[in-house]
C-alpha cells in the first residue's frame, strides 16, 4: 500500500535521528542479505527493540531466530516493522533470523538488566496509577461527539477495571522472581509509556489555549507529531510483542513458554501490564486528539461582519466611541483541508492522517483510530490582537479600534469643519491566512454645539421590564426611557471607568442612593446602555442590569438585589446638555 510506505519512510527517518552508529553484517554466502535498522546498537535486557525493514514486505506474524545462543521469535507490527525483546543476558551478540528468504544479522551490545529496589511496590504503583476518572471523561466526550456508543464506552471502561483488576491478580499470583523479572521489564521500557503521558499533557494544554479554541498553529502541530511517533514507537515495541506472545498462550506467569520463543513468565507477566495500561490511554489519546481537531477552529473567508447595535444609519460622530459587534465564523478542521490553500491546514490534517495510519498500523489490537468529527461551525468575538480599523477612502478621517470592558469601540475623528464620508474596514489578520475585511459605509457628522442650536433632551416616561420590547434580552432588568432630542440628539452609550458627574461621560446615565447619608453615585461599569426603538433624536434607550429573579417583576427583581437602593436617570445629548434627573 502506498501510503504506508511513505508513513513508514517518514517514522524511520524520525527515528533514525539520534542514531549513533547501527551495524549491518555481510549476509551469508546463501542467503541474501535483508536490509535493515536498529534504534541503536547498545541496549538493555528486557529491552523492546524495533528492526526497520527496507525494500522487503514482511508477510508472517512472526519468524524464529536466535540472539546469541537463544532461541527468540521476531515478531511482525506492520509491514515494513520487526519487533523483538532482548534477553536476559549481558554482553555483545548478533541476533539473527531467516525473514522472507532473506538473512537478518544484527550485532547488539545488552546491557545488564536494572534492578529496582522494591519491584512488588514498583509495579503496585505502576498498575494503579490509572486516571479512571479522566478515562471516564474521555469515554463520555466521544459519546457526545458521536464517535463512540454508550454501551461501547461502557464496555471498554469495564475492560479497563477488568484489565487492573486481572494485572493486579497475575501479580499476587507470581512468585518473587517473576516480580523481579517484570518490574525490570517495565523499568526499561518505562520511558514509551511516559512519552505518551508527557504528550497528552502538552496537546491537553494546547486545547482551549486562545479563548476556548485551540491553537492551529506550528508548536501544536510539532505536539501532535510528538504524539504521533510516542504511539508509533509503543505501538511497534508493545504492541507487536504483545500479540505475538498472546499467540504462543505465554501470558501467564509461571506458564508454558514456547520453545523457540525467548520470554520468561516474568517479562511476559511485564508485557502483559503494559498493554493493560495501554487500554487506557489509547482511550485518551483518542479523546485528546478530537478535542483538540474539534476545537481547533479556523476561520472561515468572506464571514468577517462588524455592526454598530441597533441603529440603520452609520453615522458617527466626531471622536465619539461607538460600540461596535464584530463577530467571525469558525469552523473545525475537516478532511477537505488535507487540499486547502492554506499550508497550516493542510499540515494539521496531514499530522492527522499520518496519525490515523500509524495507529492503525501498529496498534489494531487496541481499536481503529476514528475519523474527525463532522463539521462544526461557531460565531466568536475574534481576539484583540487579531482585528484592525482604518479607513480606506479618506485621509480627512482617522479611525481607530477599542477594547474596552469586554467590547469593541470605534472612534472616528476629523479636522476639517464639514461632515465626511468615508469607508471603514475591519480586518482580521492572522499569521497564516489572507486577511479577512468587511467595509462599513460610514458618514462622520461634525457637531455644532452653538447657541441656540439644540435644547437638552426631555425624558417623557420610565418603565420597567424584563427584556426589550423586541423580546431580546429577556433575562436582563431594563429600564426603558422614552425621550425626545434635537439638534445632534442623545449618546445612546452607559459608559466605563470613572467618571466626574459633571463630565459627559455615562451620556446615558443611572444613578443610585444606597443610604439617606451618602450621596447620589453614577453606577459606574454597573449596568449597559443602548438605544432600542426610534433614533437619537426621539426614542427608548434601554438601560440593563442584573438578571430578573424568577416569580418577579423587573422592578421587583432590583429591589430584591438592592433592599433600600434609591435610583434616578439622565440623558446628555453631545454638546453635554442634560435632562432632568427622573426618579424611578
Amino acid at each position: 500500500m502506498k501510503t504506508r510506505f511513505l508513513t513508514s519512510t517518514v517514522l524511520t527517518s524520525y527515528f533514525l535521528l539520534g542514531l549513533s552508529s547501527c551495524h549491518l553484517l555481510t549476509p551469508d554466502e546463501v542467503l541474501p542479505g535483508l536490509e535493515a535498522y536498529t534504534l541503536k546498537t547498545d541496549v538493555q535486557a528486557f529491552e523492546l527493540i524495533s528492526i526497520f525493514v527496507k525494500d522487503t514486505k514482511l508477510s508472517q506474524a512472526h519468524y524464529n531466530g536466535q540472539f546469541g545462543r537463544e532461541d527468540i521469535t521476531v515478531g511482525r507490527a506492520n509491514d515494513t516493522l520487526l519487533v523483538a525483546m532482548v534477553p536476559n543476558t549481558a554482553g555483545t551478540f548478533s541476533l539473527q533470523a531467516t525473514i522472507e528468504g532473506k538473512l537478518l544479522d544484527l550485532q547488539l551490545n545488552v546491557i545488564a538488566a536494572t534492578e529496582v529496589a522494591e519491584p512488588a511496590v514498583y509495579l503496585d504503583e505502576f498498575v494503579k496509577q490509572a486516571n479512571f476518572s479522566q478515562l471516564e471523561a474521555s469515554l463520555d466526550a466521544q459519546v457526545k461527539a458521536g464517535t463512540k456508543s454508550r454501551e461501547a464506552a461502557d464496555v471498554t471502561l469495564k475492560a479497563v477495571r477488568q484489565a487492573q483488576a486481572e494485572t493486579l491478580q497475575m501479580l499476587h499470583q507470581a512468585t518473587a522472581g517473576e516480580i523481579k523479572e517484570a518490574a525490570s521489564f517495565i523499568a526499561v521500557n518505562r520511558h514509551l509509556f511516559d512519552e505518551i503521558e508527557a504528550s497528552l499533557a502538552e496537546l491537553q494544554l494546547a486545547e482551549g489555549s486562545s479563548g476556548g479554541r485551540a491553537m492551529v498553529d506550528a508548536a501544536t502541530r510539532q505536539k501532535l507529531l510528538t504524539l504521533t511517533f510516542a504511539l508509533a514507537k509503543i505501538g511497534a515495541m508493545v504492541g507487536g510483542p504483545a500479540l505475538v506472545l498472546v499467540e504462543l498462550g505465554a501470558l501467564i506467569p509461571g506458564g508454558v513458554v514456547g520453545t523457540k520463543l525467548w520470554a520468561t513468565a516474568g517479562a511476559t507477566l511485564g508485557i502483559a501490564i503494559f498493554r493493560n495500561q495501554i487500554i487506557k490511554q489509547k482511550e485518551i489519546a483518542v479523546q485528546a486528539v478530537l478535542d483538540l481537531f474539534d476545537d481547533s477552529m479556523v476561520a472561515v473567508q468572506k464571514s468577517l461582519t462588524a455592526e454598530f447595535q441597533r441603529t440603520a444609519q452609520e453615522t458617527f460622530e466626531n471622536g465619539q466611541l461607538r460600540k461596535v459587534n464584530v463577530n467571525l465564523r469558525m469552523r473545525n478542521l475537516q478532511p477537505s483541508d488535507l487540499n486547502s490553500e492554506v499550508s497550516l491546514y493542510r499540515n494539521f490534517v496531514l499530522a492527522y492522517n499520518i496519525l490515523t495510519e500509524v495507529w492503525n498500523s501498529y496498534m489494531t489490537e487496541f481499536g481503529n483510530f476514528p475519523a474527525m468529527l463532522p463539521l462544526k461551525e461557531s460565531t466568536l468575538t475574534p481576539a484583540f490582537q487579531n482585528m484592525s480599523l482604518h479607513v480606506v477612502d479618506n485621509a480627512d478621517v482617522t479611525g481607530s479600534l477599542q477594547w474596552i470592558d469586554g467590547q469593541y469601540m470605534a472612534v472616528f475623528t476629523s479636522n476639517v469643519d464639514a461632515d465626511q464620508d468615508f469607508t471603514a474596514r475591519f480586518t482580521y489578520t492572522e499569521d497564516y491566512i489572507d486577511p479577512i475585511e468587511w467595509d462599513v459605509a460610514s458618514h462622520l457628522k461634525v457637531i455644532d454645539c452653538g447657541e441656540g442650536i439644540s435644547t437638552a433632551p426631555v425624558i417623557t416616561g420610565v418603565s420597567f421590564s424584563c427584556g426589550y420590547p423586541d423580546g431580546s434580552n429577556s433575562d436582563k432588568i431594563a429600564i426603558l426611557i422614552s425621550f425626545t432630542a434635537d439638534g445632534p440628539g442623545i449618546i445612546a452609550y452607559d459608559g466605563f471607568g470613572y467618571c466626574e458627574l459633571a463630565d459627559a461621560c455615562y451620556p446615558t446615565r443611572l444613578y443610585f442612593l444606597d443610604s439617606p447619608a451618602s450621596a447620589w453615585q453614577i453606577a459606574a461599569n454597573g449596568y449597559d446602555a443602548e438605544l432600542v426603538s426610534g433614533t437619537i433624536n426621539a426614542g427608548v434607550v434601554a438601560i440593563t442590569i442584573k438578571t430578573c429573579q424568577e416569580g418577579k417583576s423587573a422592578r421587583q427583581s432590583l429591589d430584591a438585589i438592592y433592599p433600600g437602593y434609591q435610583w434616578k436617570v439622565q440623558l446628555i445629548n453631545k454638546c453635554n446638555q442634560r435632562s432632568t434627573e427622573v426618579g424611578v
